[in-house]
């Protein structure tokens, strides 16, 4: 038994020793980690994951609703059912090595930003954990197993081409409302506008004088009111 004191100055204990050799070497450690600032209370890290995970997602008010959307899909799919029910402490590198490897090493792989993303996830909790005192070091970072996301190369039609798509939009339409969609390719392809963005847009958002369209905020790509010229 190894008697010792915290940062706080509160006393403290650690059983289980086998040798008087093994207790000064834990001893010793500790003394190391209280004058370098890292000592972590080998108690603290019973906080679970899954309960860590909860105050984590929480924190995230600043990021985009679909960004943190994202996130929670990927805590509750993949991050939780592997380790919510560990504590943060009993989180060790060779099983998320194990973990991402199990994503990928499958008869149908995860796709790679799916497993970049689970990855992500579980880091930043970890770090949270570390910022808290909980743990010393973060598991989960720095693994080197993680699938690359390969970049699909940008197609761009010609000109010629968005008169045709257009054409066919507006051929391929119910008789009754011919002519309905052909501009729609138009500002696609033009305006550079996303589909979300393109499907709500009201006559009110159109200025013919300054030939501008107003952007909403709730379906800008950025989650802020913008105008686009044409």
């Amino acid at each position: 038994m190894v008697r010792y004191r915290k940062p706080d100055r509160k006393s403290t204990m650690r059983r289980g020793f086998r040798t008087k050799r093994e207790a000064q070497m834990f001893l010793n450690t500790v003394e190391v980690s209280k004058l370098e600032g890292l000592y972590v209370d080998p108690t603290a890290g019973r906080r679970t994951v899954a309960n860590l995970g909860a105050h984590w997602l929480a924190s995230q008010a600043h990021v985009k609703a679909s960004s943190k959307k994202v996130y929670e899909t990927a805590l509750r799919v993949h991050v939780l059912p592997e380790f919510g029910g560990l504590s943060v402490a009993d989180v060790k590198r060779a099983h998320v090595r194990d973990w991402v490897a199990g994503m990928t090493d499958r008869d149908k792989p995860l796709a790679a930003r799916t497993v970049r993303r689970a990855h992500f996830v579980l880091q930043a909790i970890l770090e949270l954990a570390v910022d808290d005192k909980l743990i010393a070091r973060n598991p989960a970072r720095g693994i080197k197993t993680l699938p690359s996301i390969r970049h699909r190369k940008n197609v761009y039609l010609t000109y010629e081409q968005v008169e045709r798509v257009a054409a066919a939009a507006d051929h391929h339409h119910l008789i009754g409302h011919r002519g309905k969609y052909g501009f729609v390719i138009y500002i696609a392809a033009y305006m550079g506008l996303r589909w979300s963005e393109i499907a709500t847009l009201r006559p009110d958002d159109v200025d013919l004088e300054e030939k501008r369209v107003r952007i909403r905020a709730e379906v800008s790509k950025n989650s802020q009111e913008r105008s686009v010229g044409y």
